[in-house]
């Protein structure tokens, strides 16, 4: 097992800008599910590298995102959901051929009370492995933050890893 620094994985969700950058509006009151091309950030493709010995080039996949917004009518609190998973992810090692798969998700929930103070939560955790043999890449990430309507911080957690195998 090696163990990475937390910006690695963080990088590995740095694909979220994008896809709300490529994604319309979220509706008010509702949800959007949209469908964008699976990508793999540049430090992402480096820790698989790193992991399972060659590079992989992703040529399919796709992630299924899914973005709610809603607004309580007992109140007036907010929620924010961002959720995209892994879709038919398939890759080739460079080196090898060898095929691989990706599964996984990245969510964020933000929510946010009528009296003040919020909550976010952020959530990833990524699969790549070898169609058959070893060669298996894990990275799981969380964070949550709650915060008081004083302002003051009462939870922050953060957990980071990445798994070889």
């Amino acid at each position: 097992m090696r163990t990475y620094a937390r910006n690695t994985l963080i990088a590995l969700g740095a694909g979220l800008l994008a896809a709300l950058a490529s994604l319309s509006a979220v509706a008010a009151m509702g949800a959007t599910v949209t469908k964008i091309d699976f990508e793999v950030s540049a430090n992402g493709q480096a820790d698989i590298e790193a992991c399972i010995g060659e590079q992989v080039t992703f040529t399919d996949g796709q992630f299924n995102v899914v973005q709610r917004t809603f607004v309580s009518n007992e109140g007036g609190g907010l929620q924010y959901l961002f959720h995209r998973n892994v879709l038919a992810a398939v890759g080739y090692g460079d080196d090898t051929g060898m095929k691989y798969r990706a599964t996984g998700h990245l969510q964020e929930i933000y929510n946010e009370g009528v009296t003040g103070g919020w909550t976010y939560t952020f959530t990833l955790l990524l699969n790549v492995f070898a169609q058959s043999g070893p060669g298996q890449f894990t990275a799981h990430a969380t964070v949550h933050v709650t915060v008081l309507p004083s302002g003051e911080e009462v939870a922050i957690v953060e957990l980071f890893d990445i798994h070889c195998r």
